[in-house]
């Protein structure tokens, strides 16, 4: 779990670009070799699909105009390690 709470995304503290706070749920499972040479992990990130802004700021020369970049979804991985 982790969570971040409110934060504006630019230094001028624009209330159109709060972001409010929010949790992300991240999670890996795996299983390997009682040697320790291989290992095989499921992960996810994003798990409840939380749409937020990482970044974002006001156009310059423009009257109220913004722009944000947002999260990437839910996503799924698989991992297989292998040490030699």
């Amino acid at each position: 779990f982790n969570f971040r709470d409110n934060y504006y995304l630019d230094a001028d503290d624009d209330t159109h670009l709060l972001q409010p706070a929010f949790t992300l749920v991240n999670a890996r499972i795996s299983i390997g070799n009682h040697e320790d040479t291989w290992e095989l992990a499921l992960l996810g990130k994003n798990l409840t699909d939380r749409i937020w802004a990482p970044n974002g700021t006001d156009i310059p020369l423009t009257d109220g105009k913004f722009f944000q970049l947002t999260s990437p979804p839910r996503t799924f991985a698989l991992q297989f390690n292998v040490k030699y």
